[in-house]
Order: C-alpha cells, then sequence, then structure tokens
C-alpha cells in the first residue's frame, strides 16, 4: 500500500499517517516512507543536534563507552523530573502533577491529564513526528 501510494505522490500530496513500529518493518523502504511524508506519534524524541542532547550522550560515552539509547534518555527524563517533582511537592505529588502543564525533557515530555477517572492521571503528552528528506524530523 505504502508503494502503491508513493507512486502516487507525482499527482498527489500525500500525508500518510501510521504506526512508529512501521519504521522497523523490514518491507517498508524508508525513502518511500519519505515520499509519503510520514506522520506517527511518539512519547519523546531525542534531537542529537540539541546542545543538551549532544552534552548528555558525551557524559554518556566517557562513563560507559556507548552512545546514550533512548531507554537511557526517558530514564535521565524520568529522574529529572520526578526528582524536581519531589523536591517541590513531596508527599503531595500526585494530584499536583495535574496543575504543572507540559514539561519538555530531554526525549520525553510530560503532561498530565485523566483521560479516564478509572484509570487515574497519566502522561499524556506526545510528539508528532514525520518522515522528511529521508530523516525523522519533530513536528511539534
Amino acid at each position: 500500500m505504502v508503494s502503491q501510494l508513493s507512486d502516487l505522490t507525482y499527482k498527489y500530496k500525500i500525508k500518510l499517517w501510521g504506526l512508529n513500529q512501521w519504521q522497523t518493518y523490514d518491507n517498508l523502504d524508508l525513502a518511500k516512507l519519505s515520499k509519503v511524508n510520514l506522520l506517527f506519534a511518539r512519547t519523546g524524541f531525542a534531537d542529537k543536534d540539541n546542545v543538551a542532547v549532544a552534552d548528555i550522550n558525551k557524559r554518556c560515552r566517557d562513563l560507559y563507552r556507548a552512545d546514550a539509547s533512548e531507554y537511557f534518555y526517558q530514564g535521565y527524563d524520568a529522574l529529572m523530573y520526578y526528582a524536581k517533582m519531589l523536591k517541590k511537592y513531596g508527599r503531595n505529588l500526585n494530584p499536583c502533577l495535574l496543575c504543572e502543564g507540559e514539561v519538555k525533557g530531554i526525549q520525553t515530555n510530560f503532561k498530565y491529564g485523566i483521560n479516564n477517572p478509572k484509570n487515574g492521571i497519566e502522561n499524556i503528552a506526545i510528539s508528532i513526528m514525520q518522515y522528511k528528506n529521508n530523516a525523522i524530523v519533530k513536528v511539534n
């Protein structure tokens, strides 16, 4: 389907919404995903050109002799966010997460809300990503 849509881009301006997992499929050509301007949602994205991301990656390389992974950035963001919130609110942290608004981390954004009262509060911040010129860029 993606191949067929990419063949139509000479005639139509196409933006295809898909899943983050699509980029891991061997049978999907990244050039074709770029051609159809694939958009997908992610919970986070580390911009390697960002100075803070580069600094953390350098420190990770110096300490562990390896580049920081997606999980490293997620852990870093979680530690920094929740440590700050615990310092600010102490044991009253849970209800106060709702009043904080969106906080942007190195990779993960935090914005708490209630989609279903039975489920409690949850992080509702997402990033919209797009394939453009054979690269993934953050749209929002």
